[in-house]
């Protein structure tokens, strides 16, 4: 698309410009394996993935529904950004838009950052490996939490794909914990929790799409009844040490959340005109089946 010069551009349009949405939709292949980006190294493209046939991500088909409290965050930071800002003299419209954008945008950055280090903690703790977490009180909440908790780990940080919905996803942990009957299925969440000024602590808000996304997990999985699921949060809100906190989900609100993702994926492939050509026949012959991922040792390939 040719762009006007700057001058002549609204300050509609250099914002929509500066604006543009980034592709950063996930894909698996119909054997599992995770096709992100292309041989070129960057996003896999929707056009991409139809030529492939690739699957798309639970969190790429949850991206569907409104997040009504992410989006306002995603605005209140794009507002603070151009507010502590001023445009140069000279600068262009679209570059002073869009390095106010890409301020905002920084900020959801350095948090998935800071959730990926805590992820590979959590792994390593739960392949057994001994990490020291130095002065850091969140990977300690995380380390100390496993440890009292965890009795045995089927797998940690494992690609499951649901042989019914045509979608995949990495789970980050399936383990048996201290009383509660049967597997588990873990998600690690590192959220700024928040403080009550009636009562000295902190507590981790939750979202629909906390549960869906587990929900989806354990759904790939053949146990019978599907195994519990729950979220582990740690606060980022603070650096003085604060304790892991567990929501576990009870199974009626599982159930219907799986209903609310089957909903979405409709809706996903309504939206985007794609419907990747996967039957559970086809899922058996080249997957198998994900028993055997209960089966397997867990893997030791994670460095921290």
């Amino acid at each position: 698309m040719k762009i006007k010069p700057s001058h002549l551009l609204t300050t509609g349009a250099a914002v929509a410009i500066a604006n543009r949405t980034p592709n950063d939709a996930h894909w698996y292949t119909l054997a599992g394996a995770p096709s992100h980006t292309n041989d070129k190294g960057n996003p896999t493209t929707l056009r991409e993935a139809r030529r492939e046939n690739l699957l798309p991500s639970i969190t790429t088909v949850l991206g569907v529904v409104d997040a009504k409290g992410l989006n306002r965050w995603r605005e209140n930071q794009i507002a603070e950004a151009v507010h502590g800002a001023t445009q140069a003299d000279g600068e262009p419209l679209i570059e002073f838009f869009r390095r106010c954008i890409e301020e905002a945008r920084a900020v959801p950055t350095e948090a998935a950052e800071r959730g990926k280090a805590i992820h590979a903690v959590a792994e390593a703790t739960l392949l057994g490996k001994e990490i020291d977490p130095g002065e850091d009180v969140q990977k300690r909440a995380v380390i100390d939490w496993i440890v009292a908790n965890v009795t045995k780990v089927y797998f940690a940080e494992k690609p499951l794909v649901h042989p019914e919905l045509a979608m995949a996803g990495c789970a980050d942990a399936c383990v048996d914990i201290k009383g509660v009957q049967g597997r588990v299925v873990l998600d690690f969440k590192t959220r700024k929790f928040k403080s009550f000024k009636t009562h000295p602590t902190w507590r981790a808000a939750w979202y629909p799409k906390d549960l869906r996304q587990l929900a989806f997990y354990a759904d790939c999985l053949p146990d019978d009844p599907a195994p519990r699921v729950a979220n582990i949060g740690i606060n980022t809100a603070t650096n003085d040490p604060w304790p892991a906190e567990v929501k576990l989900w009870e199974p009626d609100e599982v159930a219907a959340a799986i209903d609310d993702v089957a909903a979405a994926r409709v809706l996903w492939c309504s939206e985007n005109k794609y419907h990747p050509a996967f039957t559970v026949e086809k899922f058996l012959e080249i997957y198998g089946t994900n028993a055997g991922v209960l089966d397997q040792e867990p893997e030791e390939e994670v460095a921290v």
